[in-house]
């Protein structure tokens, strides 16, 4: 199959190595092709499809720290910027100012940014730009809908097939818990 790439991309020199990708990863239906046992990761190893950069990456900053606060997190339908409703739980408390220990023990307010036990930002729209940046169809609402899942679940039928297949659970698609979050956050045209 590396050959039969090649051959294409030599044959035509416009297509772009990173612009390989399935039916998956462009129809706007839910279709297994070319499956979830096809190892893309085989084809990044020749630089072809989407590949992810690097290895594992700290996700502290990301998606407004929402991963920082909790190992087993995970964004998923329903959840909504506008209500800081994430994780298919309660609402967040609101940003609040730091209040933290400056030079002899003194308490100081606004010592470096939001508190690290809230979400500072607003994660289901910047889980949606990464989306649109890689190429999928998302919207920019900053709502966990029906559109944001199934962008969601084609990235995953994608990049956790093959090889990958074991890394995330299928009782899980369509939700983004740490591991689909950090390869959203590595795949880079």
């Amino acid at each position: 199959m590396i050959g039969l790439l090649e051959m294409l991309l030599n044959a035509y020199p416009s297509l772009k190595r990173h612009r390989i990708v399935g039916h998956t990863d462009v129809l706007l239906i839910d279709r297994d092709c070319p499956g979830l046992e096809f190892d893309w990761a085989a084809l990044e190893k020749f630089g072809l499809g989407l590949v992810p950069n690097g290895s594992a990456m700290s996700l502290d900053d990301a998606y407004g720290g929402f991963f920082r606060l909790g190992q087993t997190g995970q964004l998923r339908k329903n959840d909504r910027d506008d209500l800081r409703v994430w994780g298919g739980g309660k609402p967040w408390p609101a940003s609040t100012p730091v209040v933290g220990t400056g030079a002899g023990g003194v308490a100081g307010v606004g010592q470096g940014g939001p508190p690290s036990n809230t979400v500072s930002a607003d994660p289901i729209r910047e889980l949606q730009a990464d989306l649109r940046d890689i190429g999928y169809f998302a919207p920019l609402d900053g709502n966990f809908d029906a559109r944001t899942e199934f962008a969601v679940t084609m990235f995953q039928k994608h990049f956790f097939s093959g090889s990958r297949r074991t890394l995330i659970n299928p009782s899980d698609r369509g939700k983004v818990d740490r591991v689909t979050a950090e390869f959203i956050k590595r795949v880079r045209p």
